[in-house]
């Protein structure tokens, strides 16, 4: 019988959202987020007092232990500004105090005749527990 990895299950704690792309752009939020290690490699949850819902996928990193990678699709923020696709990383090295790490970089405006285009990037960080 093979034992459930370590990172598994149900976390929550309190988030910091962050989007930056050159004022007056940016935009910070805090929310709690409850997320959910499915068996199956799948991720849900919410941070429901900013209206957003996390679906994705997860996997253990093959070199360090209690390290999992996370690719999520974060919708129906309030803030649409934080809805985008982000990936990352859950150390759940200590259970009591893990954190997650996401980002997502995304265009805001379309490609110049120079072919450049404005970039901005999101993130959140997580303090988490069982």
């Amino acid at each position: 019988r093979r034992e459930a990895p370590p990172a598994q299950g149900a976390w929550r704690g309190a988030a910091q959202f962050r989007y930056v792309s050159g004022a007056p752009l940016d935009a910070s939020a805090d929310a709690d987020i409850e997320l959910a290690l499915l068996p199956d490699g799948r991720l849900e949850g919410g941070a429901v007092s900013a209206g957003c819902r996390l679906d994705g996928v997860h996997a253990p990193q093959q070199r360090v232990k209690n390290l999992v990678a996370v690719d999520i699709t974060i919708s129906g923020c309030r803030d649409a500004r934080f809805n985008a696709r982000y990936a990352g990383q859950l150390d759940a090295t200590h259970p009591a105090r893990s954190r997650l790490r996401l980002h997502a970089i995304t265009a805001i405006s379309p490609v110049t005749a120079e072919g450049y285009r404005e970039l901005a990037m999101a993130t959140i960080d997580a303090a988490l527990r069982r």
